[in-house]
């Protein structure tokens, strides 16, 4: 499944929906995985936890290993070169 930042908010919410319906999780067990209370749950789906359902990047990789979900980041190719030398960090 891919899934790209946009300016429809809904998205995020429909992303985490799909997430938990793939791995056959309830509301109430993906909420016990997560130590959360069910009713806390459902702000994620329905929008009332930040726009459009947003959490922190944090949560979403801890939502996302409990649905058994792999998640990978492809970032845009930059004009900028990063030169690495031996012993040092970026």
């Amino acid at each position: 499944m891919t899934y790209e930042l946009g300016a429809d908010s809904d998205r995020f919410s429909e992303l985490l929906q799909e997430m938990r319906n793939r791995a056959g999780l309830t509301i109430s067990a993906l909420s016990s995985k997560l130590d959360m209370r069910p009713g806390s749950m459902y702000q994620y789906f329905y929008k009332k936890r930040g726009r459009g359902g947003s959490s922190t990047m944090r949560w979403f990789l801890r939502y996302a290993e409990a649905c058994g979900c792999e998640v990978t980041m492809t970032f845009p190719k930059s004009e900028r070169r990063v030169v690495i030398r031996h012993g040092q960090s970026l």
